[in-house]
This record gives C-alpha cells, sequence and structure tokens, in this order.
C-alpha cells in the first residue's frame, strides 16, 4: 500500500510541477506584453486520513501535491517612453476602464493596465481593439461634467479671443536728449516727433489682427506745469515737485505701411508720469491743469496741421516758404479782356473747361460757372469792370485754375495779414449759401435745420440774412448771426463754448445753392479774459498765442485745400476759427498705471464694438516689474496681450491628474476631458479575460472610481507605458527548479515501479 502511494505521489508531483512550467511560459512569452501581470503557482500538500479500530483519526504519509491557485502577481511593471501623448502607464493602483462598442449597454466593462491608447475618427479614445477608454467629458462650456462615459474629445478648433488686455513693461530712456514741447504733436511718419516705439498685436471678437503702435515722446520739462494735481502714486505721498518724467503716448493702427488712430473712439494720446526714482507713478489723459490747446482740423499748406499749444500764453510760430505759399481765403483770378475774344480760348474751373466759343464775355463765364454750382460746389462773381472773376469753394471742393496759352489769367488770393485780422476780429463763418444776382431771382423756399423759410422774389440779400437769422434763433436770443459777403450768406455760432449744425437746402437750386455745414461753433467773445491773438511780422512769421485764464479752452483752426495756381503755389481757404470752451479740466487720472482704451474697427468686418482694451504698464503690480524711466536704452522687458485668433488642435497633453488639455495653433489651451481610474479591494482576483484585459469577480469586489492620484489612486503617465512585470531571471530558476522537480518525482515513479517487480519476484 506504502509503494502504491508513493507512485501516486509522484504522479501528483508531476501534475502540479507541468502546471507551475505552464505558468513560467506563460509569464516569459509575456515578456513584452505592456501592462501584463505575471503570475505564480502556488502548491499544497495532499494527506491520507485513516480511522483506527477505536474510532481515532490518524495520519498517514502523505500522497503527494496538487495546485491550491494560480496566483495573479499585481506589482508594478517599469516604464517605457515613447512619443505618442495618448500612450498612458498607471504609476501605483488602479486600472483604466474600457467598454466595448459593439457589446451594446449591458455588456459590462473591462479593466487593463495596457495603455496604448490613440483617437479614433469618431474623437473616441481607443485601444487596439477598438475598446472606447472610459472618463468624464466637457460640456459646451468647457466645464467638466462628472459622470462616467466614454472619453471623446469632441472640440477641434476654438473661438477668436477678442484682446481686453495688453501688459506692458518697458523702460524709457532717462538720458534721452531729444526731448519734446507739450504742444508738439506726434508723428508716427516721422521719427523726430518721437522718442521710442512698440509695437503690439491684438485682435477683436473675429479673430481679425490689429497691430498697434504704442509711441513714445519725451515731454520737456520746461512744458509742463510745476502745480498738480499729478497722478498719486502708491503711497499716496507723491507731491508734484517729485514728478521728474512725463513722456506722452500715442497709440495708432498700423496697416500695410500707413498709420491710423480714427479707430480709436477716445483717448487717442495719454500720458505716463514717473517719480524721482524712475518709478512710474500712473497716467493721465491731460497734462495737468491743462486743457487749453490750440487744434488745426484740416490740413494747412506747408504742415500747419499741428497741435499749436496745450497751455496758456503759448506761442506758436508758422513761417511761410515764401510769398507764393499765403492762406488765401478765395481765388481771384483777373482776365485781361483783350485775349478773351478768340475762338477756341479755353478757361478750366475744377473739372470743367469753358470756351471763348460759348462765352464771349467774362459776364457769360461767370454766369456758366454759376449755373454749374450745385453740383460743382463752385461760385464765381464778377467785378466792377468785368476783369475780375472771384470763385468760392464750399469746403470741400478744389478750385482749379487752368488757361489755354493766349489768356492771361492772374490769380491772387488773401494775405497772412487778412488771416491774422480775421483771427483777432473774430470773423468767423460755417455753412453758406449763394444767391444767384444782387436779389433773389425767383420764390424760393429755404429749408435751415428742418424749418421752412419762404423767400419771395426780389428779396435782398440782407433781407434774406434777416430771415435767416430769425428762422435760427425760433424768434429770439442771440444765438446766430448771419452776414452777407457779396454774393454768399455765412451763418456764424455767436455762444461762446457751443457748437451748432448749419443744415441747408433749396427748392430752387438755379437760384440759391445751398451747403449742409458741417458744424459753426461759438465765436471768441472778445469781452472776457479767454483770448486768441495772432500776429504776422515783416519776414512772414505767423504767430498764434493764447491769453486764457481758464480751463478747458480750445481753438480749432481749420483749412481746406484748393488746388494748385498756373505757378504752382499751393493754396488754401481760411474755413473756421472757432473757440470753445468747456469749463472743465481734460485731465483724467489713473492711479493704478492701467489706461483703458476704447476701439471702433474701421474695417467694419462686424466685430464686436466697441471694444476695450487697457493698457498695464504695472503687469505684476510689483515695482521691481512696473515699466520705468532709467538711464539706459529704452527697451520692452515684457509685452503680453490676451487675444488670440481662431485656432485649430494641434496636439493633445494629459496631466498625471488625468485632465486631457487641447493645445491649439493659436496658442490657446482648453480642457476637453478627464481619465478616471479604476481601484478593487481585492486586485489579485480579477479573473484574466485576455487581450491585456480584466473583468470584475465576487472575490474582487466593486470598481472604485476616483481621479488619478486621488482615493489611493496612481499617477496617469503621458508618453508612457507600463512595461510586464516579468522577472525573467526569476522565472528562469523556477524554470530548473520545476524541471529538476519533475525529474525527481519521474524517478520516484520509476524507483517505485522497481521495488514492486522486486516484490513480485519473491514468489519465483
Amino acid at each position: 500500500m506504502g509503494m502504491l502511494t508513493a507512485m501516486y505521489a509522484g504522479v501528483n508531483g508531476l501534475n502540479v510541477h507541468g502546471k507551475a512550467l505552464s505558468s513560467v511560459a506563460d509569464n516569459i512569452a509575456n515578456v513584452n506584453t505592456h501592462g501584463f501581470k505575471s503570475t505564480r503557482v502556488n502548491f499544497g500538500d495532499l494527506m491520507v486520513h485513516a480511522l483506527t479500530a477505536g474510532g481515532s483519526v490518524s495520519s498517514n504519509v502523505g500522497t503527494g501535491s496538487r495546485v491550491l491557485n494560480v496566483q495573479n502577481m499585481m506589482t508594478q511593471g517599469s516604464f517605457e517612453g515613447t512619443d505618442i501623448p495618448t500612450d498612458l502607464a498607471i504609476n501605483g493602483s488602479g486600472f483604466f476602464e474600457v467598454s466595448n462598442p459593439d457589446a451594446g449597454n449591458n455588456a459590462g466593462f473591462f479593466y487593463t493596465r495596457a495603455g496604448q491608447f490613440t483617437m479614433n475618427a469618431e474623437g473616441y479614445m481607443v485601444n487596439p481593439l477598438g475598446y472606447r477608454l472610459r472618463g468624464y467629458n466637457v460640456d459646451g462650456d468647457g466645464n467638466v461634467v462628472q459622470q462616467p462615459t466614454d472619453l471623446r474629445v469632441r472640440v477641434h478648433q476654438t473661438d477668436a479671443i477678442k484682446t481686453e488686455n495688453v501688459e506692458l513693461s518697458i523702460n524709457l530712456d532717462a538720458e534721452d536728449e531729444d526731448e519734446h514741447k507739450a504742444s508738439e504733436p506726434i508723428d508716427p511718419t516721422d521719427t523726430a516727433t518721437w522718442n521710442y516705439l512698440t509695437p503690439v498685436r491684438t485682435y477683436d471678437t473675429l479673430g481679425v489682427a490689429h497691430d498697434l503702435m504704442t509711441i513714445y515722446q519725451k515731454i520737456d520739462r520746461d512744458s509742463y506745469p510745476a502745480g498738480g494735481p499729478y497722478p498719486t502714486g502708491e503711497n499716496n505721498d507723491v507731491s508734484p515737485s517729485d514728478i521728474t518724467g512725463i513722456w506722452k503716448v500715442a497709440v495708432y493702427e498700423q496697416e500695410d505701411g500707413t498709420f491710423d488712430n480714427s479707430n480709436i473712439q477716445s483717448p487717442t494720446t495719454y500720458f505716463l508720469h514717473f517719480d524721482t526714482n524712475g518709478h512710474l507713478v500712473g497716467t493721465t489723459t491731460g497734462l495737468p491743469d491743462s486743457g487749453d490747446s490750440y487744434e488745426s482740423k484740416n490740413a494747412f499748406a506747408d504742415g500747419l496741421n499741428t497741435l499749436v499749444s496745450e497751455r496758456a500764453g503759448e506761442i506758436f510760430n508758422y513761417t511761410a516758404a515764401g510769398a507764393d505759399q499765403e492762406f488765401v481765403s478765395s481765388v481771384e483770378v483777373v482776365i485781361d479782356p483783350a485775349t478773351w475774344d478768340a475762338s477756341g480760348d479755353t478757361f478750366g474751373v475744377g473739372s470743367t473747361t469753358y470756351t471763348y466759343d460759348n462765352f464771349a464775355t467774362t459776364s457769360e463765364l461767370v454766369g456758366a460757372i454759376n449755373g454749374n454750382a450745385s453740383t460743382s460746389g463752385i461760385w464765381a462773381d464778377l467785378a466792377s469792370g468785368g476783369t475780375t472773376i472771384t470763385l468760392y469753394g464750399n469746403g470741400d471742393s478744389a478750385v482749379n485754375v487752368t488757361t489755354s496759352s493766349s489768356v492771361t489769367a492772374t490769380v491772387t488770393g488773401t494775405s497772412l495779414s487778412e488771416v491774422v485780422d480775421a483771427i483777432n476780429n473774430g470773423d468767423t463763418a460755417n455753412g453758406t449759401i449763394y444767391v444767384t444776382g444782387a436779389t433773389v431771382p425767383a420764390a424760393t423756399d429755404l429749408y435751415v435745420n428742418g424749418t421752412t423759410v419762404s423767400v419771395a422774389q426780389g428779396t435782398t440779400m440782407g433781407a434774406l440774412a434777416t430771415q435767416l437769422e430769425t428762422a435760427l434763433e425760433g424768434g429770439g436770443g442771440d444765438t446766430w448771426s448771419v452776414k452777407v459777403i457779396g454774393q454768399s450768406i455765412f451763418f456764424e455760432a455767436n455762444q461762446v463754448g457751443t457748437a451748432y449744425n448749419v443744415d441747408l437746402s433749396s427748392s430752387n437750386t438755379s437760384s440759391i445753392k445751398g451747403l449742409k455745414g458741417d458744424k459753426a461753433a461759438g465765436g471768441m467773445d472778445t469781452g472776457t479774459d479767454t483770448r486768441v491773438t495772432a500776429s504776422v511780422d515783416s519776414d512772414n512769421k505767423f504767430t498764434l498765442s493764447h491769453t486764457s485764464t481758464g480751463l478747458g479752452a480750445t481753438v480749432e483752426i481749420g483749412t481746406n485745400t484748393l488746388g494748385t495756381s498756373q505757378n504752382g503755389a499751393d493754396f488754401s481757404t481760411w474755413v473756421q476759427n472757432t473757440y470753445a470752451n468747456d469749463g472743465e479740466s481734460q485731465n483724467t487720472t489713473h492711479n493704478d498705471s492701467k489706461q483703458p482704451i476704447t476701439f471702433l474697427w474701421k474695417d467694419e468686418t462686424g466685430a464686436g464694438e466697441p471694444q476695450e482694451i487697457t493698457f498695464d504698464y504695472k503687469p505684476t503690480g510689483a515695482s521691481a516689474s512696473a515699466s520705468t524711466q532709467s538711464a539706459g536704452a529704452s527697451e520692452v522687458l515684457y509685452l503680453f496681450q490676451d487675444g488670440s485668433t481662431r485656432g485649430t488642435l494641434d496636439s493633445l497633453t494629459i496631466s498625471d491628474d488625468g485632465v486631457i488639455t487641447g493645445n491649439f495653433s493659436n496658442g490657446t489651451l482648453q480642457i476637453l476631458g478627464r481619465i478616471f481610474l479604476a481601484g478593487f479591494a481585492d486586485a489579485g482576483s480579477l479573473e484574466r479575460n485576455g487581450e491585456n484585459l480584466w473583468s470584475k469577480t465576487r472575490d474582487s469586489g466593486q470598481p472604485n472610481i476616483n481621479n488619478p492620484n486621488q482615493g489611493g489612486m496612481g499617477k496617469v503617465q503621458s508618453r508612457t507605458l507600463e512595461q510586464s512585470n516579468v522577472d525573467l531571471a526569476e522565472q528562469f530558476v523556477k524554470m530548473i527548479n520545476y524541471q529538476r522537480a519533475f525529474q525527481a518525482n519521474s524517478r520516484t515513479i520509476s524507483t517505485t515501479d522497481q521495488m514492486l517487480n522486486e516484490l513480485v519476484n519473491l514468489k519465483r
């Protein structure tokens, strides 16, 4: 009986070590299977128990061994780096949860440590079998929805982001010797008018790029007042004497090499103030106690289109290039009648050419010019003697005079002295009408700012002026003055500091030509302490000065270019010299060093307007990062703006806590989803399903869902795969041991067989 037991024990030994060798072979076969967990065969001994005659249990010799279980070894495998961001490894506990999209909703879920995921055409992250990785998706606002589902990346482009903030940390050279008067405007095309320029690209709501230029001009200290108020510093104890540097900043948009600020609603310029340590104190939209200014609204010849003065009493000198370049209020053409008598002689006004064949006299020529006045915007008047024709432009139409070679015409104009008289005497006007004759030739209705003025035939110019003035003032007050100059009627607003519109039209345009005036602003009041004066010296030097002691005074000097005379001299027409006093300081203080600017983009692309962009010269709020005025080159130390164009998805990054972030072509980042991990009370009791998949069992327990690096879960490592945890050296040692044990068990059987043979031979 004992020898048979030994033989059966040997057979059991062969069986268990055969299974053990199978486990070793399986481990070695999967040594390069990512996420594979090795197995171990656990043995147990077999005993035979027998009852004795007395009923007690006695143990006999053991009858061999058996396999108790095949244990899953859930130890951590080593890591292999890759270049694929969706290759994932778990450093620590937990499993990826995946679902089979072809098995329906009731198929359950599988678990794996193998993280070879890719994104399919539908945006799902799938393993090589097409099983979908589970996680949390995002809603339409980019917020993670904490509802487990198949992870799907749905966002492949992002909206454009409008620029709201521009952060600048710059140094402006305190030693720069190129200083400018406060009255000097910044001309972006003239480097002599500024010291430093910084470009910054911004974006509107449609992602259209707008290249802005912030241009810096160092102000001469003698050009701004010593008195306050100045921006208050962070410690609230900065006095006016502490302000040692002011820089004017102008903002322009550059497009195709041209500069334009018409798209800026407010302000187009502002000022940076620095203290004695070169620290930025704050910004203002005007100079302290400033607001008195002269500004040219239109184009003067030879560059008078400038900000003339920003403080009371400052003088701006303009020197004409020569006698041919004088300001003119009209164009007078003197024609020699002796030369106006040949067939084919021509006389051109604007784009129209008149010939002797049609108009044999200057009187007929004037009548023809006035007949076209309603469309050309140019009127003519014939002085006594019939040799001098005066041409008037309406402020928008160029008066160009041309003649044939046989016609002699002399062009003269208003001198600088006459302009000085106009300024000093307050002879201003805006909005005119022209009557063809000394009296109104036919009954006409005039429409002035919506009011109908019925004019009888034969009404004189003076009587017509009185009618119009009464209509404008509504029967009372002293708001308007209507003047007669030649055959033209001029409208002038009398009230200081107020601007009015004059909207003119006529029912009989052949008799009365109407001009829709832009604005007639208040004329100068010589009876107050606000006064603008002008002078011209023997060297043709033209000087404007201001004696106002109040705030907010503004003088607008406007002109309109008429064209070029025969000898090439430039002519300009004096259109308006108006005065306004708003009674308020134009100074706005921003103590936090932030300057908001409102834009109305001129391109009219359909972008949302208005768009406010705040320029912040203290990006972090720390003095070390704030803009400074210090010795050394002017330079940009930090520049950031928060807008961008529309972006397309370039790549993904996955953080160690499972957050999936999209990197878009416009440089923006957006959360696209989140991976979770599943943990089990006894992960070793999971059931192996092959293909690197596991499923839950009763012994493993239900999955515990948590974010990576939370609730005992490990971290997720992107661009990494977990290798198998098979130790080849250990497996080879086990293989040798199992092989020898197998051989020894086989020897047990053969030896027992020999002993049985000997026992049988005893009977022989």
